[in-house]
């Protein structure tokens, strides 16, 4: 209301104080709540962020390698003294490096270990063979080179089959292995070319068939049907 043409100023709002007072308690309930709800259900609870740079760690000790036969590697020593005189089931292969040198048509060696080829008949190094055409030929010195031939710059996956090896450079002992050259079977390589064929025992489809094969025709020392008519005694 205005007097004499002066406006009063407007009154200012003051809240009462019981607002204040349950305006006060209703935060605290709410606060309270929450401290509640946060420490008893863990699914409030933030997830903490991944730990992108973490606390440096001493290095890991470095383990040395276990040996090859414990390893299961396949590259073991011909001397492994676990791969000795069991049958095939038991033994793993094991990678025998050349240079090889063959010592007759199924023995070869590497100058640390020979090694005799499982289930094969081949002629001595020294044997000599009546031919198809009735002339005496070395068959005993073209199975060698037929066998170098295999293995020359390649690398052996032998098994031991039988028997006990030798440390001997040239001599098998009683050891007899089946071994593959690029995967493929070199024993039944040399019964495909007619250089060797299976022993009586060996009676496998595969060589078999390989050996008959062979025969019909006349392939290596079946050019002649087999016949080995001199074996002179190798030099000493």
């Amino acid at each position: 209301m205005e007097r004499d043409g002066v406006t009063p100023a407007p009154r200012r709002y003051r809240p009462k104080l019981p607002s204040l007072a349950l305006t006060a308690l209703a935060s605290l309930i709410l606060v309270a709540i929450g401290l509640a709800a946060y420490r008893f259900v863990p699914a409030l609870r933030p997830t903490p962020p991944d730990i992108l740079v973490g606390v440096p760690q001493a290095p890991r000790p470095v383990v040395p390698a276990r040996p090859a036969e414990e390893t299961g590697d396949d590259r073991l020593s011909p001397f492994t003294p676990k791969d000795f005189g069991h049958r095939s089931r038991f033994s793993r292969p094991v990678r025998i490096a050349g240079p090889f040198e063959p010592l007759r048509g199924d023995i070869l060696t590497n100058e640390e270990v020979a090694i005799a080829l499982d289930g094969l008949v081949a002629p001595p190094a020294s044997a000599i063979c009546l031919g198809g055409d009735k002339r005496l030929w070395a068959c005993g010195l073209q199975a060698r080179a037929a066998l170098n031939g295999f293995v020359r710059g390649r690398e052996l996956l032998c098994t031991l089959q039988s028997g006990q090896p030798q440390r001997k450079a040239r001599d098998p002992g009683t050891a007899k292995w089946d071994c593959t050259v690029e995967g493929r079977d070199l024993a039944l390589l040399l019964v495909e070319g007619g250089w060797a064929k299976p022993a009586p025992q060996r009676q496998d489809r595969a060589f078999l068939t390989a050996r008959d094969a062979a025969q019909a025709a006349q392939r290596g020392l079946w050019d002649g049907d087999w016949n080995i008519v001199r074996v002179p005694e190798a030099p000493q």
